[in-house]
């Protein structure tokens, strides 16, 4: 749940999440860790199997352009993919094997074929 604390900025309101703030700490320089963890628990980022972070929100749009994809065809290789998303191959393949680990795609020799 959200709160309202004031801001830096004299009468400003910023929303903050009181967890947060925990798991920030005051003035922690070091906090990136833990607030990244966090983040992950809330469901706001997804680490995939190479370690890379991504929002979760993003990914979820990306399951979405592939359903939309699979009305034209049922499978996309590493070139249309690249294409659709805009990411390039160093990013495309970690994302692949991502959606391919949770079903959303299967890897079928070079293609991909879309189960979602």
């Amino acid at each position: 749940m959200l709160a309202k604390r004031r801001g830096a900025d004299e009468g400003s309101d910023v929303d903050r999440d009181p967890e947060l703030d925990q798991v920030i700490g005051a003035g922690d320089s070091a906090a990136a860790p833990r607030i990244v963890e966090w983040l992950i628990a809330q469901g706001k980022l997804c680490r995939i199997q190479d370690g890379k972070l991504f929002h979760a929100a993003a990914l979820d749009g990306l399951r979405g352009r592939l359903r939309d994809y699979a009305k034209t065809s049922r499978t996309i290789d590493v070139g249309a993919f690249k294409e659709l998303t805009g990411v390039t191959r160093k990013h495309a393949i970690p994302l692949l094997e991502h959606l391919d680990a949770e079903r959303t795609t299967r890897r079928v020799g070079n293609v991909r074929e879309i189960l979602a």
